[in-house]
């Protein structure tokens, strides 16, 4: 299945997740400072508004965790997903926000 909008944060903890990817459909790439610093708000804000043990496990280990981590994200919404990323870390409230997939692959 592909993707038709948005982004979504694996947790690739079998590093399988590159052998199940329709590269037709979308881009599959590690994260930069700015994915980084969005996935540790939507962990935090998910970790505090449901008090998951995972989510803390993940923050308190985020050295750790961090690189097993991928974006996964639709070929040609480079632009689309940048201004959306760019929104949330600047604290204003959009539709479309990007959305944390909590999947270990």
């Amino acid at each position: 299945a592909g993707m038709s909008n948005g982004v979504a944060y694996v947790l690739d903890e079998s590093r399988t997740l590159y052998e199940r990817v329709n590269y037709d459909m979308v881009n599959l790439t590690g994260l930069d400072p700015e994915d980084e610093e969005v996935l540790q708000r939507l962990i935090r804000d998910h970790e505090e508004k449901t008090t998951s043990a995972r989510a803390r496990n993940l923050l308190v280990e985020w050295d750790r965790c961090r690189p097993l981590f991928r974006k996964v994200a639709p070929n040609g919404a480079e632009a689309y997903i940048a201004a959306t990323r760019r929104a949330l870390l600047d604290g204003v409230a959009q539709e479309a926000e990007p959305a944390l997939v909590r999947r270990s692959a």
